[in-house]
């Protein structure tokens, strides 16, 4: 009996792997990426001083949508460093061991868009703190990020 039925069994699995593939393809979604043009005029009225800081808001669809800051192009090397809130205050009391965030490849990035890029795209909502040093410019960004309404 189990002779008989064993190909119907693989037949069945096989069916069901296939459609399962078919269906998650037919109503699955691209994932979005939000790309935010920083433009050099607002980097130059920042200020260097870690108390004056611009904010931005930023608003994500889908919990796994990109969201990429792109910087004016520089021949010099800009150095970008996100805190989260708690080791952006230990900065603000001088402590010495401070955690930065680590950027997933942001070379790749960068030679891909040709400018500076710092991705947020694994971040969680919340607040967060982006130090800039570049050569002409330098200071700090208070980055929002929060889910939309309809955000799954």
């Amino acid at each position: 009996m189990l002779r008989k039925s064993f190909p119907f069994v693989v037949a069945f699995i096989i069916l069901g792997i296939t459609a399962w593939f078919v269906l998650s393809e037919l109503f699955s979604r691209q994932r979005g990426v939000q790309k935010i043009e920083v433009p050099e005029t607002y980097l130059a009225t920042m200020d260097t001083s870690r108390y004056s800081i611009q904010g931005i808001l930023l608003e994500r669809k889908y919990p796994d949508d990109s969201l990429l800051i792109l910087f004016p192009e520089s021949n010099n090397e800009s150095q970008f460093y996100v805190y989260d809130q708690k080791n952006y205050y230990r900065l603000l009391l001088g402590y010495t061991d401070v955690v930065t965030i680590p950027q997933e490849n942001k070379d790749i990035l960068k030679a891909r868009m040709h400018r500076p890029v710092v991705n947020l795209s694994g971040l969680k909502p919340g607040k967060y703190y982006l130090h800039v040093t570049q050569c002409n410019f330098g200071g700090y960004f208070e980055i929002e990020i929060a889910e939309a309404d309809g955000a799954r």
